[in-house]
């Protein structure tokens, strides 16, 4: 069965959907009794209109930093055909904002009757190194527009 936003009664994206079932998974599964607590995988999902933004992370045990795995940014277009280029940025509690990764190509999707356009850095599961303190605010962002979707890490 689909998952539907709440609000609006529209099918959620392919990546968010599999993001949150995923993770859903994950929580039943080390919440059993007797297992060992490990700290579980987490995402954050900002909306913005058309805009979207998911980072995937696991807290570091002992500390306030935040590993990421994954970020995906999605715009949904109705008529727009073409190459769009999609960016990461952050912004450190205190600090100033950064880029993460420079303008990278967004594959086009359609299901459905939806159509948009995404783009993905990293692999689920995988945390490579990168880690950010909690309260870390992460914005995705298309080259055609200056409009950014944010989230904050927790």
């Amino acid at each position: 069965m689909p998952l539907k936003n709440r609000r609006t009664g529209k099918r959620l994206r392919a990546s968010i959907a599999a993001g949150v079932l995923a993770t859903s998974t994950a929580v039943a599964l080390l919440g059993a009794p007797g297992a060992q607590a490990a700290p579980a995988e987490r995402q954050v999902v900002g909306r913005s209109g058309s805009y979207a933004i998911v980072v995937t992370y696991k807290p570091r045990s002992g500390t306030t930093k935040r590993a990421i795995s994954m970020i995906a940014i999605d715009r949904n277009v109705s008529k727009y055909k073409g190459t769009l280029r999609a960016r990461w940025l952050y912004k450190k509690p205190g600090g100033s904002a950064h880029v993460g990764k420079s303008w990278r190509k967004a594959a086009y999707t359609s299901e459905d009757g939806s159509r948009w356009y995404e783009a993905w850095w990293g692999r689920r599961n995988h945390y490579s190194g990168l880690s950010y303190p909690k309260g870390t605010k992460f914005c995705g962002q298309f080259k055609d527009n200056a409009k950014k979707v944010c989230v904050t890490l927790k």
